[in-house]
């Protein structure tokens, strides 16, 4: 059946490193399945004429980032979601949405929510829930976070909920907290995935000289350097497991490449091959590495571990990380019991004894990800 879809996003349509790159990916599959979409986003990196956006906004949005590098405390969240509510109300004024079945919303915007369902058209909404905010994390373990803050996001998120008549989770964990909140919600449970561009035997191949010719093993990781990611005890556990590898691992080099924006102003040591790279494209840094490394007080389940997985590495994450309450069965990573130093220097020990099992192991994650229904095929079966 066709149907009439609005897509509402708070990010650039298709800007690396964001969810804009799922929003491309579902508003094309979604018109493929010729439904008729348009979209109004804070700003858009397509030449698509069903994409609408105001650039105003997207310099608002540039500017609470730069306010951000200065002010870590300040809530530019918040004032960033309640703006782009503002500005949609402005976008309805002018767009006649009168045959509009469906609308799915990027962001927490209750009032937008109400406001369509009050109408009878179907809401859906499209963003991972904070996991901190229901105890599933020591939050106090984070830094720069405030609990009035916390507070806030949590009553959108939930009230973004209890509006919607599906939400689109990525983890069993959201699935199972979205139930407590609202029962008469549907949850949709897709995970992000990403096609493989090379073959495992070429990258094999190509790590494995890495490994056997440059004695070098490279670990990776991709994301904002911020304490939600559990950069800082990364950092402090790397520092203690490279001079553990040098006594314990003979012949081999030991290396970590940080990939992502530094917003927090963290301090990168010298001295125990941390390569810090910024905000680059990390598919070359994913080709060369052996393992992505990434401990996190919580995630949805992050692109950056699925173009990981589909590069071959093999990850060394949290089960926050990954989304799941419990290991999968091939057990095809190497598990960080909390996103504390002492774990995470436990799991890179972990990683650097079992090199010889490393082959096997990137070699069924690679094929895992392969085999995976694409995200897109996951959201348009909500459709059908």
């Amino acid at each position: 059946m066709k149907l009439n879809i609005l897509i509402l996003a708070n990010t650039s349509i298709n800007k690396p490193g964001n969810i804009g790159v799922r929003v491309g990916k579902i508003l094309g599959a979604l018109e493929e399945d010729n439904h008729k979409v348009f979209c109004y986003a804070r700003g858009s990196k397509l030449s698509n004429k069903r994409i609408f956006h105001f650039p105003f906004f997207e310099l608002i949005g540039r500017g609470l980032n730069f306010t951000r590098l200065h002010l870590i405390n300040f809530n530019h969240r918040l004032i960033d979601s309640s703006i782009f509510e503002v500005s949609t109300f402005l976008f309805l004024f002018f767009y006649d949405f009168s045959e509009i079945d469906i609308v799915i919303c990027f962001e927490y915007m209750p009032n937008i929510l109400k406001f369509f369902r009050k109408r009878d058209i179907i809401t859906i909404t499209d963003i991972p829930i904070t996991l901190e905010n229901y105890k599933l994390v020591d939050y106090e373990l984070f830094s720069n976070n405030n609990l009035k803050y916390r507070k806030s996001i949590d009553n959108l998120e939930q009230a973004s909920i209890k509006n919607s008549d599906h939400v689109i989770c990525t983890n069993q964990i959201s699935q199972s907290l979205i139930k407590n909140i609202s029962p008469k919600t549907k949850s949709h449970l897709c995970q992000y995935t990403v096609e493989p561009i090379y073959s495992i035997k070429f990258l094999l191949k190509k790590k494995e000289l890495i490994i056997n010719k440059e004695k070098q093993i490279n670990y990776v990781f991709v994301g904002n350097l911020s304490s939600r990611k559990g950069i800082i005890p990364t950092i402090e556990a790397w520092a203690d497991f490279f001079i553990w590898a040098n006594i314990n691992i003979k012949n081999y080099c030991f290396n970590l490449k940080l990939l992502g924006k530094n917003n927090e102003n963290i301090d990168i040591p010298l001295g125990t091959n941390i390569e810090y790279l910024g905000f680059i494209d990390p598919k070359n840094i994913y080709a060369k590495s052996h393992f992505f490394l990434l401990a996190s007080f919580q995630e949805g389940y992050p692109k950056a571990l699925a173009e990981a997985k589909s590069f071959g590495c093999v990850p060394i994450t949290t089960l926050l990380t990954e989304g799941l309450q419990k290991k999968s069965s091939k057990n095809n990573f190497f598990n960080i019991k909390s996103p504390e130093k002492k774990h995470i220097l436990t799991a890179l020990k972990e990683s650097a004894k079992k090199l010889d099992k490393w082959h096997k192991m990137s070699e069924e994650i690679y094929i895992e990800e392969l085999n995976k229904e694409s995200y897109q095929n996951q959201i348009c079966s909500i459709f059908k």
